[in-house]
């Protein structure tokens, strides 16, 4: 997203949002526009998070982004070795991590600034759920929090296929310790209702705007942002009959929450 388009949205919605999170399907410190946008957003008090792989950090940006007093930072990483990490991150290199969580560590130190939260975020996998207890003694050594996360099966197809589908195509991550399992896998239930159609929205780069970040591409859209005001799309036909379907008020929707409902994947 350019950043007038990303000021124009901010102008006319910052009011209202009581959390921006600027990461959806992709890598925000990739964008060229990254610290002035979440500026743009601090200095109309709006709070801001990012999450990252932190594949991607140099000592300037790593300056750079504390000074920005953003609220919090999610760290990905998902195991405690290298050959762990990138089973799932793959590509991904382990102590380049652990060297620029040293960078936001100590530019954080040097800002003084004791607001801005640092978070490991640990998505629990067959393949890593040995290594929980090392992550969490890993995370205090590091000076930051730790969120052990369930994991879920692909993004890009869950929704659209029945759940017991998605275990069996992706059974093989699904953690066998059910404290960390989102899934119920003898009976293959694993979500129950969906508030998101009422308390959040997700904007795509080119303006579209979908109900939740579990689904992307413009066919799916609900409007467009840089064709009619936010509030016209937040209360149209589709959002409306979305919203019906949901609390079981009509039985079916031309909107992408009729498949999600349909397949038994409301909300995670």
């Amino acid at each position: 997203m350019a950043l007038s388009g990303f000021k124009k949205i901010i102008d006319e919605l910052g009011s209202y949002l009581t959390n921006l999170e600027l990461y959806n399907w992709g890598e925000p410190l990739l964008h060229k526009d990254i610290i002035p946008m979440i500026t743009y957003a601090k200095d109309r008090n709006i709070p801001v998070c990012i999450s990252t792989n932190l594949n991607v950090l140099d000592e300037g940006m790593a300056e750079a982004l504390i000074a920005t007093h953003i609220d919090k930072i999610f760290i990905s990483c998902d195991g405690a070795s290298q050959e762990t990490y990138s089973q799932y991150r793959v590509g991904g290199d382990f102590q380049r991590v652990l060297s620029n969580i040293s960078r936001l560590v100590d530019a954080k130190r040097k800002a003084k600034n004791h607001y801005t939260r640092l978070i490991l975020l640990f998505h629990v996998f067959r393949h890593n759920e040995h290594e929980v207890e090392k992550v969490k003694e890993l995370g205090k050594a590091l000076g930051l929090e730790v969120r052990i996360n369930k994991m879920r099966t692909d993004m890009g197809r869950e929704i659209f296929e029945k759940m017991e589908d998605s275990i069996e195509r992706d059974g093989g991550w699904i953690p066998l310790n059910p404290e960390h399992c989102a899934f119920d896998l003898e009976r293959t239930k694993g979500r129950i209702g969906c508030k998101h159609l009422w308390k959040t929205a997700v904007i795509n780069w080119d303006g579209a705007v979908l109900p939740c970040c579990a689904v992307y591409g413009e066919r799916y859209a609900f409007g467009n942002v840089f064709e009619e005001p936010f509030a016209r799309i937040w209360n149209n036909a589709k959002y409306r009959m979305a919203r019906q379907e949901v609390l079981d008020k009509i039985g079916k929707s031309p909107t992408i929450c009729h498949t999600c409902k349909e397949n038994g994947f409301l909300n995670f």
